[in-house]
């Protein structure tokens, strides 16, 4: 019988002492502030992202083969007010003048009615976030890998990778190389017997996130 008691009396002491600690505490507050800021970014090509190859003789264009003029590159800065993520898509405006099939050839334009000029191609290289040297890509797939130069295709996201995932920063630039080639007379439907405008257009539709 004194052996029941004790253990109750135990007992008894010890929820005493924890309702007296619950009791008696003061209270504080844990408190996870910041924001969720959408950023704003500017971009800013050279030569406001017009590539000019002047004036072409038409006596370039030959009966049957392709002449591919010379390259020009243009370095791209995008600077935003916060720490994001970049990508951009090519859309082509003048696709269905392109004299050559496929996701990486932009059209130039009409020629002779329904002839076409020709196409260009473009990569990105020199990339970098922040300043430091980046690999970019290109995909359409949602996996994203990396390397120092990447053709731009129709539809297809750019951007900036370390080669395995996208990079954020503030910071983001990268050289747009423009390769154009002028198609043969038989793309064109004849030759060329009056002034033409060479018109090749891309719209880069640009999107971030936090």
């Amino acid at each position: 019988m004194k052996k029941s008691l004790l253990a109750l009396a135990i007992l008894f002491i010890g929820s005493l002492s924890v309702n007296a600690y619950a009791a008696g505490a003061p209270n504080s507050e844990l408190i996870v502030s910041g924001s969720l800021k959408v950023p704003t970014c500017t971009i800013t090509p050279a030569a406001d992202g017009v590539y000019d190859i002047g004036k072409q003789s038409a006596t370039l264009v030959k009966p049957a083969a392709e002449t591919q003029l010379a390259t020009i590159s243009q370095n791209w800065l995008v600077q935003c007010d916060a720490d994001t993520y970049l990508v951009f898509t090519p859309i082509d405006n003048r696709a269905d003048s392109s004299s050559k099939a496929g996701f990486t050839y932009f059209g130039l334009g009409h020629v002779n009615g329904e002839g076409k000029i020709g196409y260009f191609s473009a990569a990105i290289t020199n990339g970098q976030v922040d300043g430091v040297s980046s690999k970019v890509f290109v995909t359409s797939i949602g996996a994203i890998g990396g390397a120092a130069t990447a053709n731009l295709a129709s539809d297809a996201r750019t951007g900036w990778s370390d080669g395995k995932q996208l990079q954020s920063g503030k910071l983001f630039s990268g050289d747009i190389v423009v390769s154009p080639v002028l198609g043969s007379t038989a793309t064109m439907n004849g030759p060329v017997t009056e002034d033409t405008d060479i018109d090749g257009s891309l719209t880069l539709s640009f999107g971030f996130g936090i």
